[in-house]
């Protein structure tokens, strides 16, 4: 095995390792020719789409020869995963002319013979094998993903997709600069026409109960509506609207998605909640039913611990084997008591807890308004105004797999110290800004630890049967390190080094609706200028106590 460098078109060397790898035997009916140019491999047979290594996904063309990694490391065939690219360079070429080219091509004028089906997502990525320890290859890719419920698309008409697109990316980021591929695939889940996160869809949290000594939650917190215990999502931050102070929370996060459907299926209208229009309330709690139950079971199953080991070590041996020192016994005893007592308070806190934060006043619906291009998926909860609430996090701490994979978390000392002061609202909207920025952190949530988040340079296209296209800011793990967010961390604030909010998370990683594992983000002032106009408030203020 020998490790060669090659440059991507971020301008970033990347490892590439070669070694002897055993083939997988497949046959993809492909078109070659002498001009790699128009080489373009398309799969019919159902084994060999598989054959993609990506989970979620299934290959219908391509113009990249070794999309299919066949190989096997130590008996093991590498994993494939997505992401994004940092590199401001391509960033501008691929939001500012490449992608509007690619969506000419999937939306042509309507003169145009070339009908495209509707897509689900259009990212430029980067498709990383892996084998868990080692980067084996990274491909910058366009990654075209359709969805059969929103229409099919047959191997001739991927193909001539791949070379179109191909033909757009090379006329605005030529081959010499850096070569980017083309995959077209088919989705391996369901994509609903309300594409909500699975916020219903995580195993519960058990919460430290330090958390409940906390008379108000804190920004990422689990939350939850009251009605729908088994659902979690995260308390983004607290805003204010004269002397009133409101909290803002993701959209799904007080509707779980199955609720929803049923709703819908049922022949009720689904639509933007407001208070002012309904007889009902909406009351939401943290922490959330499922995590809350969780808990108490938890310190339940702790006490039974303790009275097992009495069992287990009973006093007839202990007086046997500590004859010599009796009072030991006594120690035992007391020391198994008082771990006993001691959970017995938690569980009284814990059950006495007053867990209602407030009363939802509006959610989006997830509309995207005309000024903009993002997803909106929020929530404004009224919150009770005898209660003293904090727009402050508690200190940070990155999870070990992410400081592993990092040479230096010196910053995170500076980040914690301005967020002890209360949290800011960043003014950089620009994709330009965002690149010029080293790494962005997701705050402790209500299903993930703080990890660390890379900015991807190109926005993400995602279809919404209700939003319809929206173009999102996408954010990634670092490689080798588990998934930025899983659902119920919908609502999470996404951090700048210097404590500043540039983005509010509402899905992505993880979620079962979406194919490409990237948590999708809304830039955090244009979701507050979204909430003023929506409610027609004169201004939004976030919380400073």
């Amino acid at each position: 095995m020998s490790t060669t460098k090659s440059s991507s078109p971020g301008g970033r060397d990347i490892a590439i390792i070669d070694t002897t790898l055993s083939t997988i035997a497949f046959q993809p009916s492909f078109q070659s020719s002498i001009d790699d140019d128009l080489f373009v491999a398309t799969f019919d047979d159902p084994v060999d789409r598989n054959r993609y290594g990506y989970s979620k996904l299934q290959i219908l063309a391509t113009n990249n020869k070794d999309c299919l990694h066949s190989g096997y490391i130590n008996g093991y065939p590498p994993k494939k995963h997505i992401h994004g690219i940092q590199n401001p360079a391509f960033g501008r070429a691929y939001n500012e002319r490449i992608l509007p080219g690619i969506l000419g091509i999937l939306h042509p004028s309507t003169s145009s013979s070339f009908v495209v089906p509707q897509f689900s997502e259009l990212h430029a990525v980067h498709m990383v094998f892996s084998d868990g320890h080692e980067l084996i290859r990274e491909f910058p890719t366009v990654l075209l993903v359709f969805d059969v419920s929103l229409g099919t698309i047959n191997t001739s008409e991927a193909k001539d997709l791949v070379l179109k697109i191909s033909e757009c990316i090379q006329n605005h980021w030529p081959r010499s600069v850096g070569r980017v591929y083309t995959d077209i695939c088919e989705s391996n889940v369901l994509v609903t026409s309300d594409a909500r996160s699975g916020s219903n869809a995580q195993d519960p949290r058990i919460l430290n109960p330090t958390v409940y000594e906390e008379k108000t939650p804190r920004p990422g917190a689990s939350i939850g509506n009251i009605e729908y215990p088994t659902s979690s999502s995260t308390l983004s931050f607290y805003i204010t609207n004269g002397d009133k102070t409101y909290a803002t929370a993701t959209d799904h996060g007080v509707f779980p998605a199955k609720e929803l459907l049923k709703r819908s299926a049922a022949g009720f209208e689904v639509s933007p909640y407001d208070r002012k229009n309904t007889s009902s309330e909406i009351k939401m709690v943290s922490p959330s039913g499922a995590d809350w139950q969780e808990t108490l079971d938890a310190l339940e199953i702790e006490i039974e611990e303790y009275k097992c080991n009495e069992k287990m070590f009973g006093l007839s041996e202990w007086k046997a084997a500590l004859r010599d020192n009796p009072d030991s016994i006594d120690d035992f005893v007391s020391s198994h008591q008082v771990g006993i007592n001691s959970t017995k308070e938690k569980i009284s806190l814990i059950s006495n807890f007053d867990r209602i934060l407030g009363t939802v006043v509006a959610t989006s619906e997830q509309l995207v308004p005309t000024a903009t291009l993002f997803r909106f998926d929020w929530s404004v909860i009224e919150c009770d105004g005898n209660k003293i609430y904090s727009n402050t996090y508690p200190p940070q701490s990155i999870v070990h797999e992410d400081r592993r994979a990092l040479s230096n978390t010196d910053w995170l000392v500076q980040m914690n110290v301005k967020l002890k002061a209360g949290i800011r609202i960043s003014q950089e909207l620009s994709n330009e800004a965002m690149s010029s920025k080293t790494s962005f952190v997701k705050p402790s949530s209500a299903r993930t630890g703080t990890r660390v988040a890379k900015f991807s340079d190109t926005v993400s296209t995602l279809y919404n049967g209700r939003c319809g296209i929206t173009t999102e800011w996408a954010f990634s793990n670092l490689p080798g390190t588990p998934a930025l967010t899983v659902p119920g961390d919908s609502g999470s604030c996404i951090l700048s080094e210097d404590g500043c909010v540039v983005a509010v998370a509402w899905g992505g990683d993880d979620n079962t609706l979406r194919a490409v594992d990237l948590t999708y983000a809304t830039p955090a002032k244009d979701l507050l200028q979204d909430i003023r106009e929506k409610l027609q408030w004169e201004q939004v203020k976030l919380l400073r106590v």
